[in-house]
């Protein structure tokens, strides 16, 4: 039997700042959850059916396991249609990492939508880029919506929040990318085998500052009449190209 308090503590997780208090995050979905709980990563606690855990074999300790029902995981719950396992994790220390710059890796400048964010996430690391860089404007990598979008690829995939700018200062980078309306055709523009790719905000695309920085403005022509490619749509094409470099 899950506690009114239990309940408000997974749903304060929705919040930023409460995420931030509490060190916590909550991801939601069977796949998810089986995920986490076959990794390494720090679990507080797990919300489950029964049929879940009988039917999943994990690696975490299974006392920090509640089972609940179908009806308490509705009440847990900020999904439309909620699934069988529900995992507060905690968020990692926010160590300074080391680069990897031998390999090409995705920047992203102020993505505010947490499902584009979390599309990016996965589809970098469907095509084996397994370093991205946040701008300190970006959506939370640990917003649950965020967590969804990424399908578990947040687990392979390092996000590195960081102040690009200085990122750009501080780092030599084999060739510097950003994807703009009037750059350079990407299917036919030489690209190095490592480098740095900038993606900008959905509406005002790459701040200027970047601009100034970089060394190939790259477009992905169209030819229909639509204004502009969504953010995740245009990361799975540059995303493609710069993988098989």
């Amino acid at each position: 039997m899950i506690s009114k308090n239990q309940i408000s503590f997974v749903h304060s997780l929705a919040d930023k700042k409460f995420r931030l208090k509490y060190n916590c995050f909550v991801a939601e979905g069977n796949k998810i959850a089986v995920e986490i709980l076959n990794s390494n990563w720090a679990i507080e606690q797990v919300f489950a059916t029964n049929d879940f855990v009988e039917k999943n074999i994990f690696k975490f300790d299974k006392n920090k396991i509640t089972i609940v029902s179908k009806s308490e995981i509705e009440r847990l719950s900020q999904l439309s249609t909620p699934t069988d396992a529900i995992v507060v994790a905690k968020i990692p220390p926010k160590n300074i990492p080391d680069f990897n710059l031998q390999n090409w890796s995705l920047a992203l400048d102020n993505i505010q939508d947490p499902g584009n964010l979390g599309s990016i996430i996965r589809t970098a690391d469907w095509f084996g880029i397994s370093q991205v860089f946040l701008s300190l404007e970006c959506a939370d990598v640990f917003n649950p919506k965020t967590i969804q979008a990424t399908m578990g690829s947040f687990l392979r995939v390092k996000t590195i929040s960081i102040d690009l700018e200085e990122l750009l200062n501080q780092n030599k980078f084999a060739q510097i990318c950003a994807a703009v309306m009037n750059g350079q055709n990407i299917f036919t523009t030489k690209i190095e085998k490592s480098g740095l790719m900038i993606l900008g905000n959905e509406g005002k695309g790459v701040s200027k500052n970047l601009l100034e920085k970089i060394n190939l403005p790259i477009t992905i022509l169209g030819k229909g009449n639509a204004e502009s490619l969504n953010v995740g749509v245009a990361a799975g094409i540059i995303c493609s190209i710069i993988s098989a470099k």
